[in-house]
């Protein structure tokens, strides 16, 4: 009897640490990306009108859009993002990207077109 009661406790704790392993992996993926341009935004006032970002470590990617197409990052800072096409301001609140501040005249599409809302 002793030893079945030790074979559960066992089975138990095994139990509780790998649910406890696999809740923690999900949760801090969802953090890295949240506060980042990378992934895929899509405009507030027209679902047709999409964002996707692929920015590395260095500020340098890619900004692949629905109605300008592919472009350059050459860098991206706290508040400002850097194309071939023209520069744009941005603000992140959350799951939202309000785009100002542009030069260049394709860059002022994506502007006008926004704000944006993260995809999922």
């Amino acid at each position: 009897m002793k030893n079945v009661l030790r074979l559960i406790g066992i089975i138990a704790i095994a139990v509780v640490i790998g649910f406890s392993m696999t809740a923690c992996t999900e949760e801090e993926e969802e953090k890295e990306e949240e506060g980042t341009l990378n992934g895929t935004w899509v405009s507030e006032s027209n679902a047709q009108y999409t964002m996707t970002f692929t920015i590395d470590s260095d500020g340098k990617g890619t900004l692949v859009t629905s109605r300008v197409g592919s472009l350059t990052v050459s860098n991206v800072t706290k508040t400002t993002v850097s194309t071939n096409a023209g520069d744009f301001d941005y603000v992140l609140s959350g799951n939202k990207l309000t785009l100002s501040n542009y030069t260049g005249v394709l860059v002022a599409t994506l502007v006008t077109d926004g704000p944006y809302l993260r995809q999922k």
